[in-house]
């Protein structure tokens, strides 16, 4: 079974480097340009870690964490 991260950052120049730099690992690396669409990865694929950037528009890194963490109480460990 495939491990997943996914990374959230309003910046894809962030996220499409830390998929290059993960590459060769053995896990699959999802990225997120916002926490709303995080968020809809989360409700359709599920994910072992969560990475977040907290200076995003619409929602801070803190908050979407959050709201994972009561979404998704499994994943809360992983924070």
């Amino acid at each position: 079974m495939t491990r997943k991260v996914l990374f959230v950052d309003d910046e894809p120049h962030v996220t499409d480097s830390l998929k290059r730099s993960l590459r060769k690992e053995p896990y699959e690396v999802l990225s997120a340009d916002s926490a709303s669409e995080a968020l809809k990865v989360l409700a359709r694929e599920p994910v072992d870690v969560v990475v977040s950037d907290e200076k995003m528009p619409g929602m801070q890194g803190s908050e979407f964490l959050g709201r994972v963490c009561k979404l998704y109480p499994k994943l809360s460990g992983s924070f």
